[in-house]
């Protein structure tokens, strides 16, 4: 105590504040270890399969059960088409645990408003190792295939298929239209695109509804191109191209540390001998900037993430796994990637929303997720010892409690 009261009023509030600094330094790198844009971002951790482990085995057995199990099918009238275009892929089984993910835990009321279309984009669709099973004809509301097509249809997608320049861009664009088209024709008022390596999260069906229901109570349909159920928070931390603005707040901020030390000493006078010249100095140029400094550190979902529920999201939206469309603007999609061609879905599809000043919404936290590990275009370098495809990920899905799910799922 004695030592204290040696101390300069200044000497006390650094000492004060590096007691308080190293306490939330511990609490940031707690919160922060799942934030791939904060320094304390723990990769070993952050990409661990915990509630996708759990969810693949649910999905796993609902499938396992089909054959023994009754199938509720889409009713007249029901208001989602949930579309999964699929092909084969060696040494990988996504597509069964996707489908699985999507029915497991649905309420009969649920599965009855869902139609559910498996399409095969294999030309033979015998080639796809689900297509020869039977589990795929009992859950599905309709398997979807080019076996079925008419003559110019077969034509065009043998046609594409045999293109070695482009043909990652080109065949499944025209699929994606294909089954967009398929699910359009369904006469649902909403559309789930979904990709075939992708794993719903129980509830989704629920949480989704829930946030198409605001979408429409406050008028956003209109002038929304989509709403995405599934983000790569890779790209939601702090981009250089905003570093004016970074700077900006960060000046507001001890402009206003500066001017409140001030007022409280020029009108809070029994506070003149802590808040001498030399402890202002201190606060403001010593202990702020070292508390912006680690609010940046911390990562910008740690300490400006989205909301839960629907946040827009015009910027650094990623990849097609999970998209919800309006029926209402799914002919001009088709129209546009028709006429375009060529292309990844994602990318276009933000082309055409920033042509014509279209809204995009997120779910958050997302109910997909993506656990593929084969991409067929780049997306950023490889980091932390994963590819390009397995770093599209969304860490707070992990964090999801299976039964806290269920719980809130059911009782909602």
């Amino acid at each position: 105590m004695n030592l204290f009261r040696h101390l300069s009023p200044h000497q006390l509030a650094l000492l004060v504040f590096a007691v308080y600094f190293l306490i939330i330094i511990t609490d940031v790198r707690h919160f922060a270890r799942h934030d791939p844009g904060s320094v304390f971002f723990d990769p070993d951790d952050a990409f661990a399969h915990k509630y996708t482990t759990v969810r693949q085995q649910e999905a796993e057995a609902y499938i396992a059960a089909a054959e023994t199990t009754e199938h509720v099918k889409a009713r007249e009238g029901h208001s989602m088409c949930v579309g999964i275009a699929t092909v084969q892929r060696d040494g990988a089984r996504y597509f069964r645990d996707a489908v699985g993910s999507v029915l497991a835990g649905l309420t009969r009321q649920e599965r009855e408003d869902i139609s559910l279309v498996n399409f095969i984009v294999n030309i033979d669709p015998t080639a796809h190792q689900a297509y020869n099973e039977s589990w795929l004809e009992l859950v599905s509301d309709e398997v979807l295939t080019y076996a079925d097509a008419d003559e110019a249809t077969k034509q065009r997608v043998t046609d594409l298929d045999l293109m070695l320049e482009n043909r990652f861009v080109t065949k499944p664009l025209f699929d994606y239209v294909y089954l967009l088209q398929n699910c359009y024709d369904d006469g649902a008022e909403w559309v789930v695109m979904l990709e075939d390596d992708t794993l719903a999260a129980d509830g989704w069906y629920l949480r989704t509804k829930e946030a198409t229901a605001e979408l429409s109570r406050k008028g956003r349909i209109d002038n929304m191109i989509y709403l995405r159920l599934f983000e790569n928070e890779r790209l939601l931390g702090w981009n250089s191209e905003e570093w004016m603005s970074y700077v900006f707040w960060s000046v507001c901020v001890e402009i206003i540390v500066l001017g409140g030390l001030i007022a409280i000493r020029k009108f809070l006078t029994m506070s003149a001998p802590v808040l001498t010249a030399r402890t202002i100095l201190v606060l403001t140029f010593i202990v702020t900037p070292m508390s912006i400094v680690l609010y940046f550190l911390g990562g910008r979902l740690t300490v400006a993430g989205p909301r839960t529920g629907i946040s827009r999201m015009d910027n650094y939206g990623c990849c097609s796994q999970a998209f919800v469309f309006h029926r209402s603007r799914v002919p001009e999609l088709i129209e546009y990637y028709t006429t375009t061609r060529e292309g990844y879905v994602d990318m276009l599809t933000e082309v055409y929303a920033n042509n014509h000043g279209l809204a995009r919404w997120a779910l958050m936290p997302p109910v997909f997720q993506h656990v593929g590990s084969t991409s067929s275009k780049a997306t950023g370098p490889s980091k932390w010892g994963r590819n390009n495809a397995e770093n599209i990920w969304n860490f707070h899905f992990e964090g999801f409690d299976a039964e806290k799910l269920k719980s809130q799922h059911l009782g909602g």
